[in-house]
């Protein structure tokens, strides 16, 4: 699972959610990467400096995909984003691009503080790409249909 909890001083900070997502991923993961990508990977977890070309977010979303992607050959594979509304511009573009391009048994969950009275439930329609709804306070995201324990039978929701 790639998990990233974003708060409120995060907003601030570019690509700071990604940084999150990819920090616990094994480096040999980044190896099958373009140089351009791996770089774009490295600025991101700040490992390297700004020589070189220069990173954009089109370039980060696409090691993004490419990094979901190569772990899904293996296992199923959980992008987790939690307190949407503090996520970085950066980060979301990255996220709105990479996305739509996450193949195989990959789940996307992102849960967004929203305000309505706890209890309440309100159908919100997004991209044909997700479900969502609001409850408690909270709204609740499943891409692609596809509930967690589909991708991970042994977890119960």
């Amino acid at each position: 699972m790639l998990y990233a909890r974003v708060g409120p001083t995060d907003c601030v900070l570019a690509y700071a959610a990604i940084s999150d997502l990819l920090g616990d991923v094994d480096p040999g993961a980044f190896t099958t990467l373009p140089d351009v990508q791996q770089l774009a990977v490295d600025r991101v977890l700040m490992r390297a400096g700004g020589d070189g070309p220069a990173t954009n977010q089109h370039v980060v979303a696409a090691a993004l995909a490419s990094v979901v992607n190569h772990l899904a050959v293996d296992v199923p594979v959980l992008v987790a984003i939690d307190n949407m509304q503090w996520l970085d511009p950066s980060s979301q573009d990255v996220v709105a691009f990479a996305a739509p391009r996450f193949q195989g048994r990959v789940g996307l969950l992102l849960t967004e503080r929203v305000d309505h009275e706890a209890g309440d439930t309100v159908e919100i329609e997004r991209q044909e790409l997700f479900n969502a709804w609001a409850l408690d306070g909270y709204l609740k995201v499943f891409w692609r249909n596809a509930a967690v324990w589909e991708l991970w039978p042994q977890v119960a929701v």
